[in-house]
């Protein structure tokens, strides 16, 4: 096996052999793209966590920001706590001791009203998360508090 290829061929194999059923599976899902694009590699939080995930919420900007912004994401996060998966969240003031870091744009200058950019191990166990939430949509158009909960929802 050449020096700087680390990965044991049963492994590759499997990797792809998961790939493949996932892509056949999975055409009405994003998993086919989601995998293909991280090598297999699936991201996720250590399982089991054992303790809370601290949560800092940068209130203020941009402009257009309100409080009842930063209310949308405590009500996704109630949400997936009240999913019983053993999850919980613990607001944080410090970014540098949080889990997970979210703050809001005006807007993406592409189609996008949320992004999560995650830091990992080389197991794929994160890290660390920034979330980023648009109050507008790529046109300008403020989202309604509907769509700011789903959106937020969805990136936690």
């Amino acid at each position: 096996m050449p020096e700087g290829n680390r990965t044991p061929t049963i492994d590759r194999l499997a990797r792809l052999a998961t790939r493949k059923v996932l892509s056949e599976e999975g055409r009405d899902t994003y998993l086919d793209s989601l995998l293909l694009s991280t090598d297999s590699v699936l991201r996720r939080w250590p399982a089991p966590m054992g303790r809370p995930l601290n949560v800092a919420i940068v209130e203020g900007e941009p402009a257009t920001y309100t409080p009842r912004m930063a209310g949308y994401l405590r009500e996704a996060m109630r949400l997936w706590e009240d999913a019983n998966l053993e999850l919980t969240f613990v607001p944080v003031t410090d970014t540098l001791e949080a889990d997970i870091v979210v703050h809001w744009i005006a807007r993406f200058p592409i189609d996008r009203t949320g992004q999560t950019d995650l830091t990992w191990d080389q197991y794929g166990r994160v890290q660390r998360a920034i979330i980023t939430l648009a109050i507008a949509d790529g046109r300008g158009t403020r989202l309604p508090g509907s769509a700011l909960l789903s959106v937020a929802i969805h990136e936690v």
